[in-house]
């Protein structure tokens, strides 16, 4: 029977932490980089529903960090704000902030982030023999992470107006053709090769 000595038990621990420290970076990176996108934004008329880069950053992180990540790092960016750092747009915090006409979106990053992530792991890995579409699902995964914000943005956005109707119109319809260019300047800032994500 094997044993584990004492100096491989320490460059086990060491490697536990080295890895712990990394996660915590990429996480925190993240969440950061989303803050920044934040405080890009557009206001179209008297739309309440900002244009931000922040859809381009949360589609984009599945595919620089694996697993729990990336979903890890929006939820410390929602938790951030949440607590009083200046993250959200416009440098706005707190809880009124997101219980404001773009609270569902909010909400959407998140659901988006763990959306992107599983589709990332089931349907981007190649497969011998086959022909590689791994950019055609890349894009259909970011895609699909976008239709989750919109659900969840437009449903908050709904109950805010009144009006499921109105709030396609606000929170919806102005956005497509910028998010499909979003969509399309991410699949061009991941490298293909990236399959598996960056940051494992």
């Amino acid at each position: 029977m094997s044993t584990i000595t004492i100096p491989q038990r320490a460059r086990a621990a060491k490697l536990d932490s080295g890895q712990v420290a990394a996660d915590v970076i990429a996480v925190l990176t993240g969440s950061l980089l989303i803050a920044l996108s934040a405080q890009v934004r557009i206001f179209v008329g008297d739309n309440p529903v900002p244009i931000t880069p922040q859809t381009l950053v949360v589609v984009s992180l599945p595919f620089f960090l694996s697993g729990w990540r990336a979903p890890a790092a929006v939820a410390a960016y929602l938790a951030q704000g949440l607590f009083g750092l200046p993250f959200f747009a416009g440098g706005n915090a707190g809880t009124a902030y997101f219980a404001s006409f773009t609270g569902g979106y909010l909400l959407g990053f998140l659901a988006a982030a763990v959306v992107v992530s599983v589709l990332r792991d089931r349907l981007l890995t190649p497969v011998a023999g086959q022909a590689d579409h791994r950019r055609t699902w890349q894009v259909a995964a970011m895609t699909i992470g976008n239709l989750v914000i919109y659900v969840l943005g437009v449903a908050w956005l709904a109950i805010k107006l009144g009006s499921l109707g109105d709030a396609i119109v606000t929170g919806m319809l102005p956005f497509l053709i910028g998010d499909a260019v979003k969509i399309a300047i991410a699949s061009a800032l991941v490298p293909r090769r990236t399959f598996p994500p960056v940051i494992r």
